[in-house]
């Protein structure tokens, strides 16, 4: 599967209209922003070495009382979506050092080969045949 990569004048174009969005953006929604990010880094930073985020740690942030509700889920969640792709690539890692890739590759080249599709004349250009019920009953 190809990958399709901006072009520079695509980044460019793009970073000109986040700049625009940043600077009709309120100083407090930018504060807000900055504390939501803070707040989801002390989650992730008290996770430890957990496999997993508890949802209780992002309650715990040092900004909670600001926030209520959705606001705490969507900290909670970006916490965890960085903490689960943290793991995630210590993982990949861990796996090319195993030399995982050229393994698949060899297990995918000894698959056996696809069956051959059906050829024309089966696939149905001829009228069906009933076929009587083996207990003599077509009902």
């Amino acid at each position: 599967m190809a990958v399709a990569t901006p072009s520079v004048t695509e980044i460019c174009l793009a970073a000109q209209a986040a700049s625009r969005s940043l600077a009709t953006t309120s100083s407090a929604a930018k504060d807000a922003a900055l504390l939501r990010v803070a707040d989801a880094l002390e989650a992730r930073a008290r996770a430890g070495d957990a496999p997993d985020l508890d949802p209780t740690l992002a309650s715990g942030t040092p900004h909670a009382d600001a926030w209520r509700g959705l606001e705490t889920l969507c900290i909670y969640v970006e916490a965890r979506r960085g903490l689960l792709f943290e793991r995630f690539l210590e993982l990949w890692r861990e796996l090319e050092r195993e030399g995982f890739g050229p393994r698949l590759r060899y297990a995918i080249g000894e698959r056996p080969e696809a069956p051959t599709p059906l050829s024309p004349s089966d696939n149905g250009d001829r009228a069906s045949v009933a076929i009587a019920s083996p207990t003599g009953s077509d009902g």
